[in-house]
């Protein structure tokens, strides 16, 4: 993980419960780096901007790994008939990269 992140950064795991996010947890804690906060819904609902911008403020983190999902039910069906907007959050997810603005973390 040298070079990516430094012990001295706030990293922020959004999604700490589900399977990839805790394994970014364990893989942060096993690296002893001893900035990494979370939060639960209650503590903090990602889909709420205020409370979103509040948090940040106070938490100040440096680095945030986005890997947080919502949970649904019943079946899954791919719908070809109109855009989902998966296009258009890869098109962002390239363009941040182009700015720098994504770090990149090996789990193993």
């Amino acid at each position: 993980m040298s070079g990516l992140i430094t012990p001295a950064d706030r990293i922020f795991v959004a999604g700490h419960r589900g399977m990839a996010g805790s394994a970014i947890c364990r893989a942060l804690e096993q690296a002893r780096y001893g900035q990494v906060f979370t939060a639960i819904r209650d503590e903090l609902d990602l889909l709420d901007g205020t409370a979103v911008q509040r948090w940040f403020a106070e938490q100040r983190p440096t680095l945030v790994v986005l890997a947080a999902a919502s949970g649904f039910a019943g079946s899954f069906q791919l719908e070809t008939s109109r855009p989902n907007g998966n296009e258009r959050k890869l098109l962002d997810v390239i363009r941040l990269a182009s700015l720098g603005r994504l770090a990149r973390l090996p789990l193993a």
